[in-house]
């Protein structure tokens, strides 16, 4: 087996020096390939484990191992505020960003952890930002793993928060103040993003739509505001945010409706007069008469007896002696 590896230049650098031996024999007159032996060399190429005396017989194949816990080379590449940036490659198994911050040298003291990046390759032209949760003084976010290709960015310090004015009453009133349409105002702790618009933008614009108010965090992560019921609860807004308002649909309320009554197929309202044509009408109590309908009393039904027609007043006289009548009568 030594003049065998020898022969074949050795071993490369990811072996793992074991060798598997192959050979071809008759299993139920059946040529089946059955390792025969398994053997692991030393860097002299000597046998330290497995059968020493073992024979080698024409047809037999060698198989070296690669090591399990050797990869290729992968790269990672870290920008912004750390004392040492560029590329990194990782040399553990399941790598993680803390490990590649201390490889570094460690965040300077301009660094915003909040708005930490990390860019994850599709191929060779393409890239996924990966959000990382960055809540409060938690550091869990620092074990996101890492894979070959991540580009990692720590931005600077960043007090100021962004509001998108398209929409809102200040850009309504002077656009030309404002040609990108854009405002940065000092970051207040604990405010929202309403808090923001009415105190710096003059309020929500006419065609702002205040249920759809949405803030984008450093770290890309992405809140809208929540409507529960008639109340709007606005994301809280931290340092290096940006304010988006959404425009208001037309006819919104026409849009809320058709879709309220999509949703729990609620009927239209009919309104009209159905008239029977036939003497079957009678059961009713109804029965048409020149396009009148008279009633007929609950008796009349009951017996089967034929309805009267009843003809109307001709002649306003006739109307008017019979109001006198009823005068008469009231005295």
């Amino acid at each position: 087996i030594q003049n065998i590896v020898e022969l074949s230049a050795g071993f490369t650098q990811d072996a793992s020096h074991r060798i598997d031996i192959y050979r071809l024999e008759l299993l139920n007159d059946t040529p089946s390939r059955v390792v025969v032996a398994s053997v692991t060399l030393d860097d002299e190429n000597q046998i330290i484990k497995g059968d020493k005396n073992i024979s080698i017989l024409p047809g037999d194949e060698f198989v070296a191992r690669v090591a399990a816990d050797i990869d290729e080379q992968v790269f990672v590449s870290i920008e912004g505020e750390v004392n040492y940036p560029g590329p990194y490659v990782l040399t553990e198994k399941n790598e993680n960003l803390n490990s590649i911050l201390n490889k570094a040298g460690g965040l300077t003291n301009e660094a915003f952890t909040k708005g930490i990046k990390l860019y994850r390759k599709v191929n060779d032209s393409l890239s996924t930002p990966i959000i990382i949760n960055r809540n409060n003084n938690d550091k869990s976010y620092l074990n996101v793993l890492l894979k070959s290709g991540d580009k990692i960015i720590v931005p600077k310090q960043n007090d100021i928060v962004n509001i998108h004015l398209g929409l809102t009453k200040i850009y309504e009133l002077n656009p030309s103040q404002y040609p990108t349409k854009m405002m940065g105002v000092h970051y207040e702790k604990d405010k929202k993003a309403n808090w923001y618009i009415n105190n710096y933008a003059g309020g929500f614009g006419n065609q702002a739509n205040k249920k759809t108010v949405v803030v984008e965090y450093a770290n890309g992560e992405v809140k809208k505001t929540r409507n529960i019921l008639w109340f709007k609860k606005y994301p809280k807004v931290e340092e290096g945010s940006t304010i988006f308002i959404e425009k208001q649909v037309k006819n919104q309320e026409n849009h809320d409706n058709k879709n309220l009554n999509s949703r729990y197929q609620i009927p239209k309202s009919v309104k009209g007069v159905v008239i029977y044509g036939n003497e079957s009408s009678s059961l009713t109590g109804e029965k048409q008469t020149k396009g009148n309908i008279q009633k007929s009393s609950p008796e009349e039904i009951k017996n089967g007896q034929p309805i009267e027609e009843k003809k109307p007043k001709d002649t306003i006289k006739e109307n008017i002696l019979e109001q006198d009548n009823n005068n008469n009568n009231n005295k």
